[in-house]
């Protein structure tokens, strides 16, 4: 049975793997890249996958490049481009919630962010909007550890309820669905199996 995954963020390749964020389920895709997908950091990707363990990528349907009105950029470094997104974040309210121990904040679109403790005047009253950039391409398989992490020491906050409530809804999901999932997804692109890192 074919599934389409739409809007998926290409937040880094590395290795000729591209790794492709979905804001929508809040989880990290790896892909064998292709040359005649022609695929770049911070591009949106959308393609046809077979269902099952293992994915296979059959074609890819739509990409385009991120722009300012996707609160995604590009900047470079010696190692190459990198993305940077903005976020919005905040900390729990709920005891119960990770963010609340205010070690990581949580966005709806994001997820877990790893803050600087120096940069960031922390509260649970409040909603901070922040530069993030990828933290650990490799998060899933560390405990504790986020995807995303505080880009610089930019911030601004603001007081949105309705967007803090969103937050709590949205971890609150993602604590069960992930206490469920044993492995991170594998995508393939053809009959190349790509290894679990």
């Amino acid at each position: 049975m074919m599934e389409i995954l739409s809007d998926l963020l290409v937040i880094a390749i590395k290795n000729e793997i591209v790794y492709a964020f979905s804001k929508r389920e809040l989880k990290l895709y790896r892909l064998k890249n292709r040359e005649e997908f022609e695929i770049e950091i911070g591009m949106f990707i959308t393609f046809n996958k077979t269902e099952g363990f293992v994915m296979n990528v059959t074609s890819i349907i739509e990409k385009r490049m991120a722009d300012e009105k996707d609160c995604v950029h590009i900047e470079q470094s010696k190692n190459g481009p990198f993305v940077v997104l903005k976020a919005w974040m905040v900390f729990s309210q709920n005891s119960s919630l990770r963010s609340h121990q205010m070690l990581t904040g949580f966005s709806d679109w994001f997820g877990y962010i790893r803050i600087s403790d120096e940069i960031l005047k922390k509260s649970r009253d409040c909603v901070y909007v922040i530069n993030i950039t990828v933290n650990d391409l490799n998060y899933d398989q560390t405990f504790g550890a986020c995807l995303f992490r505080q880009h610089n020491s930019k911030y601004r906050n603001r007081t949105d309820d309705d967007y803090m409530k969103l937050c709590e809804n949205r971890e609150t999901e993602m604590t069960l669905r992930t206490s469920i999932e044993s492995y991170p997804d594998v995508i393939l692109f053809g009959k190349d199996e790509i290894p679990f890192f």
